[in-house]
Formats: C-alpha cells, sequence, structure tokens
C-alpha cells in the first residue's frame, strides 16, 4: 500500500493527529482556519460527507492586490469566500455550551480568496481525509475589506469571479451548508481537536467556497466583487 492508500484509510481522528503533527514540525504561528467541504457539491468532488478544518498560517495571508507566489509543481485554484475576522480574543467554549459565547462576538465580514493546493497525488477528486493531513489544502489567503457582520445579510449576498478579464464564476451565500454567516464559527466551537484553545483577536475564519474551484497559474490575475463587501484582488508569481 502506497503512502495515498495509507492516508485515505485513515479514521477521523487519526487524520486531524496527524494534522496537528504537521503543525508542530512546520512550527509556524497560526492566526486562523480555514473551513473547507462547505456545500454539497465540494462534499462530493472530496468525497466527504462533512464539513473540514485546517489551519491558516501568519505567513500566508496576504492583502487584496499583493502579488502571492505559487509552486509550479502544484496544481493551484482560488476560491472566492466569505472571511470572519474575531476582533477581541474568544475561548472556545465546551462542548455543551457552543453558543454562550457567540450572542456577544466582536466579528467583522470581509470578502477573501483562498488559494488551495494539494500536495498528494490525485489531486483534490475522492481526496476524503487527506484534505485534512494535508493542513486543509491551505496554501494562502488574500484579504479585502472588512464590515461589522450585522451590517451583512448573508441571503442578500452575490458575488463575481473574474479571471484574467472574463468571468470564471458567480456565487451566493445560499450555496453553502450555512444558514447564517456565524455559522462556521459556531460549527468550529465544537470541534473536539480544538477545545481549550483560544481565538485570539485578529484570528480569522475563512468559511467556504462561493464560486467553486477554478485552476491559476502563474501571471494570472483574479478580481470578485460584491455590492455588499467590496473586491478583493489577487495577481500570481513565481514562489
Amino acid at each position: 500500500m502506497d503512502v495515498t492508500d495509507a492516508l485515505k484509510d485513515l479514521s477521523l481522528d487519526q487524520a486531524y493527529a496527524a494534522q496537528a503533527e504537521l503543525i508542530l514540525s512546520i512550527n509556524r504561528q497560526i492566526s486562523g482556519w480555514k473551513i473547507g467541504a462547505t456545500s454539497l457539491d465540494s462534499q462530493k468532488r472530496l468525497g466527504l460527507k462533512d464539513p473540514f478544518f485546517g489551519p491558516v498560517f501568519e505567513e500566508d495571508i496576504f492583502k487584496s492586490d499583493e502579488q502571492v507566489p505559487l509552486f509550479q509543481t502544484q496544481k493551484n485554484s482560488v476560491e472566492t469566500e466569505i472571511c470572519l475576522r474575531i476582533n477581541s480574543d474568544f475561548q472556545i467554549p465546551e462542548l455543551n455550551h457552543p453558543h454562550r459565547s457567540m450572542q456577544a462576538l466582536d466579528l467583522s465580514v470581509g470578502l477573501a480568496f483562498e488559494i488551495v493546493c494539494p500536495r498528494f497525488e490525485g489531486g483534490m477528486q475522492n481526496a476524503g481525509r487527506m484534505a485534512i493531513t494535508d493542513g486543509g489544502i491551505n496554501h494562502a489567503v488574500i484579504l479585502g475589506e472588512f464590515i461589522d457582520w450585522q451590517l451583512f445579510d448573508p441571503q442578500k449576498f452575490e458575488v463575481k469571479l473574474e479571471k484574467n478579464g472574463s468571468k470564471a464564476s458567480n456565487g451566493d451565500f445560499n450555496s453553502q451548508i450555512w444558514q447564517h454567516h456565524r455559522d462556521p464559527l459556531s460549527w468550529l466551537a465544537q470541534r473536539p481537536e480544538l477545545q481549550g484553545k483560544q481565538l485570539k483577536a485578529g484570528c480569522i475564519i475563512m468559511t467556504g467556497t462561493m464560486t467553486g474551484v477554478i485552476p491559476i497559474d502563474i501571471g494570472d490575475k483574479v478580481i470578485a466583487q460584491s455590492p455588499d463587501l467590496g473586491v478583493v484582488r489577487a495577481t500570481f508569481k513565481k514562489a
């Protein structure tokens, strides 16, 4: 059995344990978390029945209009997502009280790109729990501007994605499994792997793609626009 087959056969607990070992071995600052497989389409593509999470490292976070380095040897894709930013320290509550502190949470909402890039053979199709062991297949995050979460109506949200000046995809919040844009944080707070951890002020939560998974390459330019959350742009250079 090769490594890929062995990783596919991991239990959920084993996959998150492997992810934790990866985080320890990299020894980099975690500044947020990404949630993947947040739509029925993405779950079908990955061969999963539920969402999963992985770390976002500080050095992989970029601002809109910055150039983002890509590795030529890897298959890179862009996802347009709603990003939640926590503006004050938040202690993840106990499992039996997941919503106790949610109402008073100081939270902002913004438009963002996530660059995903599987580092295992076969790509994302039927990747299963390999996506968990691979740190959530996150490569980079590009952040736009943020607004107060109470000013945002997810049911009216729409976004358009262009690549190199041409339409690439459209999306809205209704493509997600979430009912409210605060739901991803509630879901994350209930993960047993994160119990007892603190989310520091400035921590970001990437909530899943609304525009599918669009392949990108070095030299490409992408722009996402939303009447509610403004614009986020990125260009890509050789790492």
